[in-house]
This record gives structure tokens, C-alpha cells and sequence, in this order.
């Protein structure tokens, strides 16, 4: 999805993540990894100038944190890029990828 808040240019060219899961079988196994990976590449192949998650500050369980962890996005060159009550907006800037 494509975030239209902003003032600037590069503000308003941002792909979002909003929520995923990965089924109790299936995690640990590297799919939100690579499913991070595939997002910043179509985004950076379609012009994006960045990739946004917005993760709870603490991650409780998969019901309340389907945005994924904090630290998951950390993990991928996501930085905090402002915060608000529980939530964090991180961001990765993909122009120099």
C-alpha cells in the first residue's frame, strides 16, 4: 500500500507494511526475512523511495503485534523514524539501495 502523508516528494513515495503473519508452523524459518526482502526489492524496483512498518513498541503476542516486531525490522536497516503512544513508524531508504 502506498502512504499518501507528507509534504515532500519523498514523503509521499513510501510503500507501506501495514500487518503480515506467518502461521505457527512455518515461523522461525526465515519467511518474514525474506518476505521483508522481496518488499524493499519490488519497492525499489517500482520507484519507492522508501519502505514503512509500523510495529509496536513492545511485542506481546501475534494477535495485538500482526505489524511484526521492532526488532525484526531493525534486523533489515529499518530505523525509528518517529513515535507515537505505543506505536513506532520505522523506515528503510531505499534511493541508495
Amino acid at each position: 500500500m502506498l502512504s499518501s502523508v507528507g509534504t515532500t516528494e519523498a514523503d509521499q513515495n513510501i510503500k507501506s507494511v501495514f500487518c503480515f503473519t506467518v502461521a505457527p508452523d512455518f515461523r522461525r524459518k526465515g519467511i518474514s526475512s525474506m518476505f521483508l526482502e522481496q518488499v524493499c526489492k519490488d519497492a525499489t524496483d517500482e520507484g519507492f523511495y522508501c519502505v514503512e512498518a509500523y510495529p509496536n513498541k513492545q511485542f506481546k503476542d501475534t494477535f495485538s503485534g500482526h505489524m511484526g516486531p521492532a526488532d525484526l525490522y531493525k534486523k533489515h536497516g529499518f530505523v525509528i523514524h518517529e513515535e507515537a503512544g505505543n506505536k513506532i513508524v520505522m523506515r528503510k531508504n531505499l534511493k541508495f539501495l
